[in-house]
């Protein structure tokens, strides 16, 4: 059985090598995701029994707010590459994504996977958002018109870890959090009582 794992240099990717997750890791100097024709040359050369797509153009609050376009735009190609190559191919997808996907007010708490269209998403996320989202709607149209169901999507709620990028526009919440503490920022203002 061969996994093929999109995105293997990023946070996730390296963390599933740290623990032995036996697949082949692909990063962005490997495979241009965005190059549909060498990406499914590619994938038809390593028939791939699974891929585990992570792969994405990502970046902190901050970079994802500055860069909106960009992040949407590469998303939404990378993931239409990887999906329909799973579809014409019927070859099993778990899809990474995010909480961050959710809308950024909810009609009701804790929010469930049915409430992912209820609402915009955080606008510092928009445009990763709804590339998101997007993969979630294709996804859904190729099992109505094609009966492709070999997929899960899976909403990681947040990352943390040793690989994370502390001190950087490109950290995740926890990560910039504890960055802002050990600086000693003004940005982190204690609560009491």
């Amino acid at each position: 059985m061969s996994i093929i794992f999109t995105g293997g240099s990023g946070f996730l990717g390296k963390t599933f090598q740290d623990n032995n997750f036996d697949a082949i890791y692909l990063n962005s100097k490997d495979l241009n995701l965005i190059d549909r024709t060498t990406t499914h040359a590619y994938f038809n050369k390593i028939k791939p029994s699974c891929i585990i797509h992570a792969a994405n153009k990502i970046g902190g609050i901050l970079k994802n707010s500055k860069c909106m376009y960009e992040f949407y735009h590469d998303n939404v190609v990378i993931n239409t590459n990887v999906i329909d190559y799973c579809v014409t191919t019927n070859t099993k997808l778990i899809l990474m994504s995010s909480t961050c996907v959710y809308p950024k007010q909810a009609s009701s708490y804790p929010m469930v996977e049915n409430m992912l269209h209820d609402g915009l998403a955080e606008e510092s996320n928009l445009g990763y958002a709804f590339s998101k989202r997007a993969a979630d709607i294709q996804l859904w149209s190729a099992t109505k018109q094609y009966g492709y169901n070999d997929y899960t999507i899976l909403y990681l709620s947040n990352l943390y870890g040793k690989r994370d990028h502390y001190f950087s526009d490109d950290s995740h919440f926890i990560a910039a959090f504890i960055s802002k503490i050990i600086n000693n920022t003004n940005e982190v203002i204690p609560m009491y009582g």
